[in-house]
């Protein structure tokens, strides 16, 4: 459906993207003509309508190969190492190489073909099936059947049986699943930790709480989720676990060598410092610290001896800390206290080395008796897992040389698929397997995407570099079959720029389109920039605008396809079911899922293989737990925290005061249930002990699926996620995870406790099982996954989302090196914060987030070449940041913002602005780009009420003043607070110098903005510029209204508001909600532990006012047009001095009766008949600033209206063009004083109100009572 509100474009084109050109004087960069054309891309469907990567050429046309696939196909007698590009043909080369060696002689099973997934193995097959018929090869099909065409693990398991003698293995070996591999790892960490609590007392217990595990995070958890993580990379990278060497645990033992010579270079670099700061001119400041690092420098060596021969000890730790601390910051003596910095870090680094490396023994210790255990449980079940079908055949090839050349002379050739992604072992395997010039390798560094699956990308560097150093054959595929040219050009825009980083280690080969394509009216490439001043609102609006994208070009039919090598897309219009959203993680999943169901646009999720990981199966297993468990606290406080029962943080402080000494949480919970707490609470607390003895009285009467489904059904958590936002996913995940219950019963798993702790080691070990899916395979809906889970397909239109999702920054506590085996880091007990990281650990990291940003590179440029006609890229920013993420930046330096926009348009579905740009760097000509960009939606004024840049990062309201503010009295605020106030000033004084250093340019600005610098610039500095969380990190006050407020049980005004406009904007398009959905949302917004009664009243007052406006004049009109909008966002740029990108969201948007816009602003709050001409006055701005902004964009407003709600008041608002005028001077004055960061305070009455109030030095506080 099209938007039914016209485009906001200035002139209005017949073409609603008209205005920004394909090309428009940027020329496209041409597909080039070949008069051999190469057929690539396969037309099987995977999912709706996704197709394979490459496969064989399309069966109308039977094009040959290109030179380069030709060149590869027919090499003989030489290694050949295949560099194939995205959508270049690789498997047509696989399937067209081993006919060309049958052609010449080779008989099919004496071809050994490697590939990534079974899958991909059988489609294999299917098609070297197909081609052997073709060619007449008698008894194709049973020849097939016995060929080598599999994956690494069948392959190593059909040799295993073969010579399971000589391998040692019975020849009926099982090959062990997740879910039995997952009981026989845990059955195996018991074993080995009974074994190493015997050996080494008190050690156990040390790890737990020596190692700096994480905030929040169970050390025993963490050991054994390490020891499971460190086996299965050890195991990976080809390392012989029983052959590691016993080290014996000195745990406080020091590397003595290395922190002398530390504290030896710490002593130069200080005497250095010291030497450079005689004679020169030091502030106060800067002297008194130079005096401080040189008395602390003085100690330290001073004690050079003792600290060198003694043990560790954190006093020593933390004074290197502290010195790191003075030295950040040198001024003058930048360099010398640089040179200081990075010695005491070294110092400090170098001391806590002797104790990591000591536990990292002892998780080693534990490593090796977890690997013994596991196997004896593996050989008396004569079961393998996947490993050690790699490890068994590895060995058996290295140890028996008459096996190794039987095997070798029984393949001629050896095909392997996807390289890249082969670990060392596998590639270990392949080397023992191949003789000389029979290797046919497959691969694209590029695309090397499974590193958390211990995929090691220099092997296909080093093979490559191998066989062009011995004279095989290296050839790159660097035609692309399968995405149009402009695409490839912006591909090629972003990649020639992130992998010339340095440091990385992909070589940049641009692709080059190998087909003509037809001429594409529009462009190819987009990018949708959300901006908001909270990063989750942003992403919020992200979503919204990809959703509304996306149901534009398809309900307007504005795209076709046009690769000539899909004929069953060629010329076609494309549906949704040509479209897909990629993700990097599931993270945002859920906002995407909630933007298209609210768009109308159908989609369909394959997320991965995130099932044991999602929020409401962790929710149920927790429930298990604590039936198997009453005791297990951790388990107990997930639930009552989870929506099973519902209690904020506030309720568990207080049940964790009931708690008897030495007791449990359900002790205290009982206390609870039996009177100690009251109101909701004590209800809550009644029905969550009511829940637990019903599931614990059912053990052993009843099984474990049958315990699960009541306990879902009585804690609501099965039909309350549909409730909840209308969580169809969550809903049907919960009933499989009943299904995989009955499974695990079935086989032999008994009992509560046993079944959630093979759930646990399923999630901890990351196990691959997809979610449950909502919609058909064959239904026309956008697929929205993971960018791995895209690895192989393609699609018409794709949709890049999440770009501006920054990297993780969370180091793992545990690495492993060969050469310095495990180390750890350290945790001080009397800071939390502070981690003691040993030099080693240090260097593993840094070399680890390096390797993952290398990845993330190629995992963007996966799903960039995905696409086949168009090109989405959308991500979210925080307004005024000057970074974003990673794959963000690298989307937006490849297009040139510096230059004057090739074409604008008003996408009005989007609520945006939408500019055309030209590419900027690539080998081919610039192409250009579609960018747009949305701000966060407003709700059209600032909310009532107490806010700050973060929850609670400014003094708020006392109960007493909630209480006031509740009941419509001046409330009474705090005391200020001077040392608030001087911080407030010299974050003014920061910003001030930042600005003098990188003036803003023309930026976004929110109607909200405008009106709070109206009323006093100050509160607009504090609110719209000072909002970084960080900058107020340290501005943590006493508990506030947030806490005595819901101990009040008191309702925040502004979320009264929200909820209001929330019922109005559903009454006005769908009807009026029923009071329990309406209740529930009220129970979201509101604070968790208020009354259940006041979220009732809220909701029938939020109702009441909805049905009495849908009586009115206005609504009734609005109901019977067409085209009416309901919550209509806008972000139009005004031609001022400076220029002003304005946004903002209007109620609701109506035809008048003249045949222009009617545009309405709704108002929750109450007002009396003697504040209403006041109140008019002051809200009149907000609709004549939205006036303004619409005419600009193309709109004839016709009239205004401010609704009052609770004294049901329809109040007009002039916007005629003086009023206009009027607020475009303000606009241009606000503009100005912004840009120039000339914010003053406004003392007034206005400050009594002012959350601000505090840490403002100007507030007039003679108003206050």
């Amino acid at each position: 459906m099209s938007d039914p509100v016209p485009n906001l474009a200035p002139v209005n084109p017949p073409d609603p993207i008209a205005q920004i050109p394909a090309s428009g004087g940027v020329p496209s960069a041409p597909g080039e003509q070949i008069e051999e054309a190469a057929g690539q891309p396969d037309a099987g469907a995977e999912s709706s309508r996704s197709q394979e990567d490459d496969g064989a050429q399309a069966e109308a046309s039977k094009p040959s190969a290109t030179p380069d696939q030709r060149r590869a196909i027919d090499a003989r007698g030489v290694d050949v190492v295949v560099a194939a590009g995205a959508g270049s043909g690789k498997t047509y080369v696989l399937v067209e190489r081993f006919m060309g060696l049958v052609r010449d002689g080779a008989h099919p099973e004496r071809l050994l073909t490697i590939t990534f997934t079974e899958k991909a193995a059988r489609e294999m097959s299917e098609r070297i099936g197909n081609a052997l018929e073709g060619e007449g090869y008698p008894d194709a099909r049973r020849v097939i059947e016995a060929a080598w065409i599999g994956t690494i693990h069948g392959f190593c398991a059909r040799l295993l049986r073969e010579r399971a003698l000589e391998a040692g293995v019975d020849p009926a070996f099982s090959v062990l699943t997740e879910v039995p591999a997952a009981r026989f790892r845990r059955q195996a960490f018991l074993a080995a930790q009974r074994s190493f609590r015997a050996a080494h007392p008190g050690l156990y217990d040390g790890l737990i709480e020596r190692v700096r595990w994480g905030k929040g995070r169970d050390g025993a958890t963490q050991i054994r989720r390490h020891v499971f993580g460190l086996h299965d990379e050890l195991r990976a990278a080809g390392a012989r676990l029983r052959s590691l060497p016993a080290r014996g645990v000195e745990l406080d033992g020091l590397a003595t060598e290395a922190v002398v010579e530390a504290l030896a270079a710490l002593s130069e670099a200080n005497q250095a410092l010291q030497s450079a700061g005689v004679g020169a001119k030091l502030g106060r400041r800067l002297g008194e610290r130079l005096s401080a690092i040189s008395a602390r420098v003085g100690r330290l060596i001073a004690e050079a001896d003792s600290i060198a021969r003694e043990g560790f000890r954190l006093e020593v730790h933390r004074e290197l800390r502290g010195l790191v601390e003075l030295a950040r910051g040198g001024g003058a003596l930048a360099v010398e206290m640089g040179d200081l910095l990075a010695a005491a870090e070294g110092a400090a680094r170098a001391y806590a080395e002797g104790p990591s490396a000591a536990l990292g023994r002892a998780l080693e210790d534990l490593l090796l008796r977890f690997d013994q255990a596991f196997r004896s449980l593996k050989a008396e079940h004569s079961a393998l897992d996947f490993t050690d079908l790699e490890e068994r055949t590895r060995d058996l090839l290295e140890r028996r040389a008459d096996v190794r050349e039987a095997t070798q002379r029984r393949f001629e050739s050896i095909l392997v698929d996807e390289f890249q992604d082969t670990s060392r072992l596998q590639q270990r395997i392949v080397d023992l397997v191949r003789s000389p010039e029979a290797l046919f390798a497959v691969g694209d560094v590029k695309q090397s995407i499974y590193g958390f699956r211990h995929a090691e990308v220099r092997g296909l560097l080093e093979t490559t570099s191998a066989v062009e150093e011995a004279g095989g054959e290296v050839v790159d595929l660097d035609r692309s079959f399968r995405t149009r040219p402009e695409i490839l050009s912006y591909v090629d825009a972003v990649f020639s720029r992130a992998w010339s980083e340095p440091g990385s280690e992909v070589p940049h080969q641009p692709l080059v389109a190998g087909v003509e394509f037809p001429a594409a009216p529009r462009p190819c490439v987009e990018l949708v920039l959300a901006r908001g001043e909270r990063l989750p609102a942003a992403r919020v609006q992200e979503a919204r605008a990809v959703a509304a994208r996306l149901a534009t070009l398809v309900e307007e039919r504005q795209l076709v396809g046009t690769n000539p090598l899909r004929a069953d897309r060629f010329g076609q219009v494309l549906g949704y079911g040509d479209c897909a959203i990629l993700l990097p993680t599931t993270t945002q999943l859920h906002l995407y899922e909630q933007a298209l169901r609210a768009r109308g646009v159908p989609y369909r999720v394959a997320s991965g293989r995130g099932f044991y990981q999602a929020r409401e199966v962790i929710d149920a297993v927790n429930l298990l737990k604590v039936c198997a468990d009453a005791g297990d606290d951790l388990a107990l406080l997930a639930m009552l925290r989870s929506p099973a029962v519902g209690l904020g943080d506030d309720t568990l402080a207080a049940l964790g005061e009931l708690r008897p000494e030495r007791g449990s949480l359900f002790g205290a919970l009982e206390l609870a249930a039996g009177g100690a707490l009251s109101g909701i609470p004590g209800k809550r607390a009644v029905r969550a002990l009511g829940l637990v003895r019903g599931l614990r009285a059912w053990r052993g009467r009843r099984s474990v699926s049958e315990i699960l489904a009541r306990g879902l059904s009585e804690s609501g958590l099965l039909d309350g996620s549909l409730l909840r936002g209308g969580d169809v996913r969550g809903y049907a995940n919960l009933q499989k995870l009943l299904e995989v219950v009955a499974g695990l019963e079935a086989e032999g798993v008994s009992g509560p406790g046993a079944v959630a702790a093979v759930l646990d080691d399923l999630r901890q070990s990351e196990a691959r099982e997809s979610e449950a899916n909502v919609s058909s395979d064959d239904e026309d809906a956008v697929s929205v996954l993971t960018v791995h889970g895209s690895k192989g397909l393609e699609w018409p239109v794709v949709v890049v989302g999440d770009c501006g999702r920054y990297a993780p920054r969370d180091d793992d506590p545990v690495a492993w090196c060969a050469a310095a085996g495990v180390s750890v880091v350290l945790r001080d007990p009397d800071d939390e914060r502070a981690a003691v990281t040993p030099a080693t650990l240090a260097r593993l990291c840094e070399e680890g987030r390096a390797r993952r940003r290398e990845e993330s590179k190629r995992l963007l440029y996966v799903a960039m070449t995905r696409a086949r006609d168009h090109l989405i890229l959308a991500g979210a920013q925080r307004s005024g940041a000057r970074t974003a993420g990673d794959w963000l930046t690298w989307a937006r330096a490849a297009v040139r913002f510096d230059t004057a926009h090739l074409g604008v348009e008003q996408d009005v579905a989007a609520g945006g602005l939408a500019k055309g740009y030209p590419t900027a760097g690539g080998a081919g000509e610039p192409v250009v780009v579609r960018s747009l960009e949305v701000a966060e939606e407003q709700e059209g004024e600032p909310l009532a009420g107490v806010r700050g840049p973060a929850a609670d990062a400014v003094p708020v309201l006392d109960a007493r003043g909630c209480e006031d503010l509740a009941h419509g009295r001046i409330p009474r605020l705090p005391e200020a607070d001077e040392a608030l106030q001087a911080r407030a000033q010299g974050l003014i004084e920061a910003a001030e110098a930042e600005h003098e250093r990188h003036p803003m340019d023309a930026a976004t600005y929110t109607v909200s903005e405008v009106l709070t610098w109206r009323r006093c610039p100050r509160r607009a500095l504090y609110e719209h510029v000072l909002r970084d969380e960080r900058s107020w990190g340290e501005l943590r006050p006493e508990p506030g209204w947030e806490r005595e407020g819901r101990a009040a049980g008191l309702l925040a005004p502004d979320l009264r508001g929200t909820l209001a406009h929330e019922v109005l904007a559903q009454a006005l398009t769908s009807g009026v909600p029923r009071a329990p959905r309406v209740e529930a949302r009220a129970a979201q917004l509101l604070l968790p532990d208020v009354d259940a009664r006041a979220c009732a009243e809220t909701a029938r007052w939020a109702i009441e006012l909805s049905e009495r406006f849908l009586l009115g004049e206005l609504a009734r009109r609005a109901g019977a047009q067409a085209d009416t909008a309901v919550e209509r966002p806008f972000l139009v740029e005004l031609p001022l001095d400076p220029p002003v990108l304005l946004s903002g969201t209007v109620d609701l948007v109506l035809r008048g009766p003249g045949g222009g816009w009617v545009l309405v602003d709704y108002k929750a709050s109450d007002v009396t008949a003697l504040e209403l001409p006041q109140r008019v006055e002051e809200h009149s701005l907000q609709l004549v600033l939205y006036a303004l902004a619409l005419a600009e964009a193309g709109w004839e407003v016709e009239a205004a209206y401010l609704a009052y709600l609770v004294p049901d008041v329809i109040e007009p608002v002039d916007v005629g063009p003086s009023s206009l005028e009027r607020a475009r001077e303000l606009l241009e004055d606000f503009a100005r004083a912004r840009s120039e960061l000339d914010l003053p305070p406004r003392p007034g009455s206005a400050c009594r109100w002012c959350p601000w109030q505090q840490v403002c030095p100007d507030a007039d506080t003679a108003v206050l009572p």
